[in-house]
């Protein structure tokens, strides 16, 4: 400690001068450490600060001339204070430890004391100054922060072991589910194949049967007839649709950028419209940098929907607007259809929902779910707003890049 060794060396060498500086030297000190001390090579006290007289309950006159190593050391300690001091003497240099000793009031510590030389004019180590600092709260508080970092440490490692774990069940059940959307294609492809099939030869048998028999049947028979076409249809759309639905957000469509009027002209050449239909869209429709196959489907079936649907003796009419919602745009398809009530709403966009019965129209009920999948898909929402007799207006958001 350098305050220490630079107040010792303005120790005098005689014994009167201390006397006159004692008192600024245990100012000096006392602020440093706990216990300060000095003593010669015989190992007798030249001076001791007071916190040092107090504890052993002497004067400075009754301490000096007192051996350092008359204290009411452990004889372990003893023996190590005495080599220690040696080596001061020998090497003339510094010397810091620690020692774990219990004071003459019985008081028990960890204590740092460090032993500085005090040269004389002619080279050679005259006195040593002693200190000595109470360290039990430090060496508490270390062992303490050891502790709290060994169970840090204790935690980190197994918080690793945990992530570990959770990398592996992830890896796990990321390759499961891996395996078992390739099953769920292969069975889908199949199960549609082979679904197919039959119904095609379903459909060319009442072909033939309707051509051999072209007015022969009674109006009853080919009312049959009809809706066994008319129902095996729908059984070919639901095989498609559900082919669709079973593909939404597994396959992977390259990102381009959509003018959307364009998409919306070549949408209208799919679904070929009657001409009581009119279907028109704002002036500003935006252009998108997007997948465009998922967006097109998205309006094939929400126009296609509108069609279908329509039954009012007027001229229907299907209007389309786009507004900017920041990172999104907002479509809304508004026609002048029958409407929904409040219970058809509330499911509209659930699986095999259909606004009519299956007699009425040839639907697989699963277009609204399919649009659905797909706007969720891409971190959009939609919403339908409609009142029986005064149409239905289906608002989505989509992502702009």
């Amino acid at each position: 400690m350098a305050e220490v060794k630079q107040a010792a060396q303005t120790l005098p060498q005689s014994h009167a001068a201390i006397e006159r500086q004692r008192h600024i030297l245990d100012m000096t000190l006392s602020s440093i450490v706990d216990f300060a001390y000095t003593f010669g090579h015989d190992g007798c006290f030249i001076y001791a600060n007071q916190p040092l007289l107090n504890l052993l309950g002497l004067t400075l006159q009754e301490i000096i001339g007192k051996n350092f190593f008359d204290l009411p050391y452990p004889p372990a300690l003893a023996a190590r204070l005495q080599c220690q001091i040696q080596q001061v003497f020998d090497t003339k240099e510094s010397l810091v430890d620690e020692t774990l000793f219990t004071s003459p009031t019985g008081v028990n510590g960890d204590y740092e004391y460090i032993f500085n030389p005090v040269m004389a004019a002619n080279g050679t180590v005259e006195f040593v100054v002693g200190s000595t600092r109470d360290i039990t709260k430090r060496k508490e508080i270390e062992a303490e922060r050891e502790q709290l970092l060994k169970a840090l440490a204790a935690e980190r490692a197994q918080l690793q072991a945990l992530t570990v774990t959770l990398e592996q069940r992830v890896h796990v059940r990321t390759t499961d589910l891996a395996d078992k959307n390739q099953e769920l294609d292969r069975f889908a492809y199949i199960a549609a194949h082979d679904l197919k099939t039959p119904l095609r030869g379903i459909r060319n048998l009442a072909n033939w049967i309707e051509t051999e028999t072209a007015g022969v049947l009674s109006s009853n028979a080919q009312e049959y007839l009809a809706k066994l076409q008319k129902r095996v249809k729908r059984m070919e759309r639901l095989v498609e649709d559900l082919l669709v639905y079973a593909r939404v957000g597994r396959l992977m469509y390259d990102v381009e950028r959509v003018n959307t009027t364009a998409l919306l002209q070549d949408v209208l050449k799919i679904l070929a419209p009657e001409s009581i239909f009119t279907v028109t869209w704002g002036p500003a429709m935006p252009n998108l940098i997007t997948a465009r196959v998922p967006l097109e489907t998205v309006f094939l079936n929400l126009i296609g929907n509108a069609i279908k649907h329509y039954d009012q003796a007027e001229a229907g009419q299907i209007h389309i607007t786009a507004h900017d919602q920041g990172k999104f745009t907002e479509f809304a398809v508004h026609d002048n259809g029958p409407g929904l009530d409040a219970a058809q709403q509330a499911h509209i966009f659930d699986i095999f929902q259909i606004g009519k019965s299956h007699a009425e129209i040839e639907e697989s009920g699963l277009g609204l779910s399919i649009v659905k999948k797909i706007i969720d898909k891409y971190g959009g929402t939609i919403q339908v707003a409609s009142k029986l007799g005064e149409g239905t207006t289906f608002r989505f958001t989509w992502p702009k890049a």
